[in-house]
């Protein structure tokens, strides 16, 4: 009797350990989860992709931390990355039908988002973005800064975009359709902090960019049936204008 006793006190105890086991495993989980949709609130996607992969360590089945990762890289414009982490959801034992169909209906829309040349994070030389879509679909981008040089609202993407002065630059994208229907958008953040070389390089770029252009400009200039001169300092000349023995009135 008193041996049933022992054993089944033992037994008790081991599911309880089991129990407390799986709940504190789900915690971790739920733990990094949560840390990793907070991160990719703030646009902190390579803190997000860490939090995220400490989920699927702490359980390798976890579809919802293979899901939220994968959605971490389309917003980021890395979708390779994307489909590998989706089709490796695909390779899950006992996958739900719901939940598979989901995945390859996410993996189809891959070619419909807008993949983007540059890691998001901090750099400290000019950076150029370069956008691509799969189906070669029109992209369009905005972006939100301080620095109203590089402001851009819904304008359709021609050539790389160049950020070469310090500042932080959010850059949303999505593509639109044969249809005109708009498609999942990426937005990620970029911060500029360049260095003293690459500030004096492109100080020296606009003083000589300027100088070009007043020097292409200056001088007679003819609109219409009027011609107009253009002095050194690119100005219109106004009243009396001495050149040479000629004097002219504007």
């Amino acid at each position: 009797m008193y041996m049933k006793k022992i054993k089944l006190l033992f037994i008790l105890a081991l599911v309880g350990i089991l129990l407390i086991g799986c709940k504190g495993k789900a915690a971790r989980v739920q733990e990094q989860l949560d840390l990793g949709s907070k991160y990719m609130a703030e646009l902190d996607y390579e803190s997000a992709i860490v939090a995220l992969n400490k989920a699927i360590k702490i359980d390798p089945k976890n579809v919802d931390a293979y899901k939220m990762l994968a959605e971490v890289y389309e917003k980021s414009g890395r979708l390779e990355d994307a489909r590998a982490t989706l089709e490796k959801v695909l390779d899950i034992d006992d996958l739900s039908s719901d939940n598979e169909d989901e995945i390859n209906n996410r993996i189809k829309n891959l070619d419909f988002l807008v993949a983007i040349s540059k890691l998001p994070g901090e750099y400290d030389e000019p950076t150029a973005l370069e956008l691509s879509n799969a189906k070669n679909f029109k992209i369009y981008y905005t972006v939100e800064t301080e620095n109203n040089k590089f402001a851009v609202s819904n304008a359709e993407y021609i050539e790389p975009i160049l950020f070469d002065e310090d500042g932080t630059y959010i850059v949303t994208t999505h593509t639109t359709d044969e249809n005109n229907v708009e498609h999942d958008e990426a937005k990620v953040k970029y911060v500029l902090k360049l260095k003293s070389e690459n500030k004096d390089k492109q100080s020296v770029k606009e003083e000589t960019e300027a100088t070009s252009s007043t020097e292409a400009t200056k001088g007679w200039k003819q609109v219409g049936d009027d011609w107009y001169y253009i002095k050194d300092d690119g100005e219109l000349a106004k009243g009396a204008l001495l050149e040479g023995k000629k004097e002219y009135y504007f």
